[in-house]
């Protein structure tokens, strides 16, 4: 599955609910790793089941961060209940220690094919776009055995389209077909409703890219209308669909 890349400069580009899934506490019942501490992970709040059962929110932490909350942010789990994905598969943010294989990945024929990517993407500028993603833009990639296998991108618009998002996404030419593109646009779109309260959300994508185009309809992703010469790839104009979801 290869998608059209949506925002090409902006991103160098099993089922599990963690919402009351309390941090494990000490013996002076505290959920940090820290003797004395309050919370999970410094700067962020979480949820935790207090003695009498009821949700709380628990205060920051500044105590020392427990192996548990390292391999959470290393592998984190998906945010889809129902998702399926390929054994060992890890999807998480981007970080700058990843651009040599997003330089990989967006470099592949197959890959740059389905999007709007030109030849020879450098390190320096996807490190670029890593470091000045703006705040709107959730960027993800996909890891597979400790390669970069593919990666998507959210897109939140502001004022009266606050409620919309664009998703553009790829999955590297050697593993087209097993999984990782519907791993990708699962996590996606629980972020986009489940965290972002978003509305609809909208995708672009080739009409010769046929299994990109099952995998959304799969999603709940419908054919809203047709761009004619939508794009130049290798040589000639190629048309394109817009699609979208609402959410049920």
């Amino acid at each position: 599955m290869r998608q059209l890349d949506l925002f090409p400069h902006s991103w160098p580009n099993p089922g599990h609910d963690q919402r009351y899934r309390p941090y494990p506490r000490n013996r002076d019942h505290s959920p940090c790793g820290a003797r004395g501490g309050f919370g999970a992970l410094a700067g962020h709040p979480s949820t935790t089941l207090p003695h009498d059962g009821r949700v709380g929110i628990v205060p920051l932490c500044f105590g020392k961060t427990k192996e548990s909350d390292m391999s959470e942010l290393e592998n984190p789990p998906p945010l889809a209940k129902d998702a399926a994905w390929p054994p060992n598969l890890i999807i998480r943010a981007r970080r700058p220690s990843d651009v040599e294989g997003i330089v990989t990945l967006h470099n592949l024929p197959g890959y740059r094919y389905g999007t709007l990517r030109t030849p020879h993407h450098t390190p320096d500028e996807i490190r670029k776009g890593i470091e000045s993603q703006p705040a709107n833009v959730t960027g993800l990639i996909a890891l597979l055995d400790g390669r970069i296998v593919g990666d998507a991108g959210l897109t939140r618009f502001s004022n009266r389209r606050v409620h919309v998002g664009s998703i553009g996404m790829g999955v590297h030419d050697a593993y087209v077909g097993k999984g990782i593109g519907r791993a990708l646009i699962g996590e996606v779109v629980a972020l986009a409703d489940d965290w972002f309260n978003l509305r609809r959300v909208e995708l672009t994508v080739y009409t010769d890219n046929e299994p990109a185009i099952r995998l959304y309809e799969k999603n709940g992703f419908v054919t809203e209308g047709l761009m004619k010469e939508f794009a130049f790839r290798d040589g000639s104009y190629v048309d394109a669909y817009c699609m979208a979801r609402i959410r049920p």
